[in-house]
């Protein structure tokens, strides 16, 4: 769910597809170390041969639980607030991953017991999946800052393999430039001329950082490209 640096939250409210994946994992739960916060695999199994980043999920708001790492999103959230933030953020006790147990009923923060029976879920002001991730995340401190999973995993591979990582991205915005080219027509292409042009050359500079082994400025030029992209295709 989340960092205190950054912190990820992750659940399923896909019945199926989330019981076919909890098996083969609570089998595997007991045998392989947890550490604090998150443990890290790379393991060279995508299409392409990239390694790919594994998370164990340390926390989860999940009811009725004896485990340390599991509760209400109150508890879930005072865990998180008093792990490590001070300084840069490169060790595993900067980062924490959070899974939301998609059948776990909870009440908002404040009452005598904001675990809730699942006898009683669905009564009253209970709630669970997206809400209890809202009450938790509510909870946190400034220095906890909630990024999604997605955005957890690219932080990961932006730290492990930053140029692989750079230079797939930059391809692909360049590509979208190239779609958007493609796909515009009359006084819509020409509004779109100049931000496409903006955008073409912050990807240019950015694989010219990246050539020069400047990873951090291929970086901002990359978000610099992104967020003109992002402007153009939420135009009418």
């Amino acid at each position: 769910m989340l960092p205190h640096s950054e912190a990820a939250m992750s659940g399923s409210t896909n019945q199926a597809r989330y019981g076919a994946s909890f098996g083969p994992f609570h089998r595997y739960w007991e045998q392989f170390p947890r550490p604090k916060v998150l443990e890290v695999v790379h393991k060279p199994s995508s299409p392409n041969g990239d390694e790919v980043p594994v998370v164990s999920l340390h926390y989860a708001l999940w009811n009725r639980s004896g485990n340390a790492g599991q509760g209400d999103p109150k508890k879930i959230a005072e865990a998180m607030n008093g792990l490590p933030h001070a300084g840069p953020p490169a060790g595993v006790d900067h980062f924490s991953a959070v899974i939301i147990h998609a059948w776990s009923w909870f009440r908002p923060p404040g009452g005598a017991d904001e675990e809730v029976d699942q006898s009683l879920g669905g009564k009253g002001d209970t709630a669970r999946g997206v809400m209890p991730a809202l009450w938790c995340a509510e909870q946190l401190k400034p220095y906890v800052r909630v990024v999604t999973p997605t955005e957890f995993l690219l932080l990961m591979r932006l730290r492990m393999h930053p140029a692989p990582t750079l230079t797939r991205a930059l391809s692909a915005l360049s590509n979208s430039c190239h779609a958007l080219r493609q796909t515009a027509y009359g006084a819509k292409r020409n509004r779109l001329d100049k931000p496409l042009d903006q955008a073409e050359l912050a990807i240019h500079e950015g694989q010219r950082a990246l050539s020069s082994g400047d990873c951090r400025s291929a970086w901002r030029d990359g978000k610099s490209a992104n967020t003109l992209l992002k402007a153009i295709k939420e135009e009418p």
